[in-house]
């Protein structure tokens, strides 16, 4: 029996060898999405942060417009990367236009990652019951006087 082996440089290269359906459920996961976003190269970062806001489709044209002539395959270059990993989405607009935005899941709980809300991590699967150690305000705020407070 043959093992199979994984060969990988690096995280994205690994993500962009899985299957499209095990990539997408990663981004159900804000902390997969975080990796995602912290992996990608700088120029993709910044496309993800000018499309993370948007709850619509923007032009095609619009994105094409946000590098210059020279810098034309930098920006191809982002863009395919972003596509391979399935962050980046195409779908038509009205008047027949292409419009781009990022994968719902992805755009979701990466804004949620990085504005607040939704459920604290500490929460997901926590079964340990009360906190032992849990110190209530008065508590701190005493051990604060006693410990830094200068009296």
């Amino acid at each position: 029996m043959e093992e199979a082996k994984i060969v990988c440089k690096d995280l994205l290269s690994y993500l962009e060898d899985l299957p499209t359906s095990v990539l997408i459920s990663l981004y159900g996961y804000s902390s997969a999405c975080l990796a995602v976003f912290r992996e990608l190269p700088e120029l993709s970062k910044m496309y993800v942060m000018r499309l993370l806001f948007l709850d619509q489709p923007l032009s095609q044209t619009v994105v094409d417009s946000w590098s210059n002539p020279e810098a034309v395959s930098y920006h191809r270059e982002a863009i395919t990367k972003l596509q391979r990993l399935h962050v980046y989405k195409t779908s038509p607009l009205p008047g027949g236009q292409q419009g781009v935005s990022l994968h719902e899941d992805f755009r979701r709980n990466l804004r949620i990652l990085l504005c607040g809300g939704g459920t604290p991590w500490a929460l997901v699967g926590h079964r340990g019951g009360e906190d032992k150690h849990a110190r209530d305000i008065a508590f701190l705020n005493d051990y604060a006087d006693k410990q830094w407070e200068l009296k």
